[in-house]
């Protein structure tokens, strides 16, 4: 009997101190997902990873989130069209704002700014031209290599227990838009980490 309340003190006393600590302002963010990316010269359907940094800044409600998305695009690989496979490392910075919120449950917006790089490969195959209404024979290869800028767009839902150090977001629509017609759309899947 001494041994079993010995044993639920402890179990009370753990319990107690890990909702009483102070949890951070500032955790790390991981994603997964799936997504578009393109401009008005290639384009493709690929997977795409993300690595991020948040920092609440107002009530737990407004927070920085500055991150890395990387993405892998390709498209034409069933077909005659040209082959296209390029990779894009998106560097974002922007605010998050929980503007409705449920007990564990937030909707929010996300909005800001980015730059980034897309590197990759056009192939051979046959491309339409728009001018002309034809489409044409490429018989050779062209490497893509290009420096983007703009603005993004997002909502989201996230869940974030109380007194919990992990929150889940998950973001059917993450648009960003830029220069020369790039525009990327993802649907993503996250997990928050607070630090100590």
């Amino acid at each position: 009997m001494k041994k079993k309340l010995f044993v639920t003190l402890l179990f009370v006393l753990f319990i107690n101190k890990s909702y009483s600590e102070e949890l951070s302002k500032n955790s790390m963010s991981y994603g997964l997902g799936m997504g578009i990316s393109g401009n008005n010269y290639y384009s493709g359907f690929g997977t795409t990873l993300m690595i991020g940094y948040k920092r609440d800044i107002w009530k737990d409600r407004l927070r920085l989130n500055p991150n890395l998305t990387i993405g892998n695009y390709c498209k034409g690989v069933n077909d005659n069209t040209r082959d296209i496979y390029f990779n894009t490392v998106n560097l974002n910075l922007s605010l998050e704002y929980d503007f409705l919120r449920y007990k564990t449950f937030s909707l929010n917006i996300e909005t800001g700014g980015f730059v980034s790089i897309s590197n990759g490969l056009k192939g051979i195959g046959t491309e339409f031209d728009s001018a002309r209404s034809i489409d044409i024979l490429i018989n050779e290869s062209e490497f893509i290599n290009k420096f983007n800028y703009g603005a993004i767009l997002g909502f989201s839902l996230r869940i974030s227990p109380i007194k919990s150090k992990y929150a889940i977001k998950i973001s059917p629509m993450n648009i960003h838009f830029g220069n020369d017609g790039f525009r990327e759309l993802h649907s993503f899947i996250s997990l928050d980490i607070k630090l100590k």
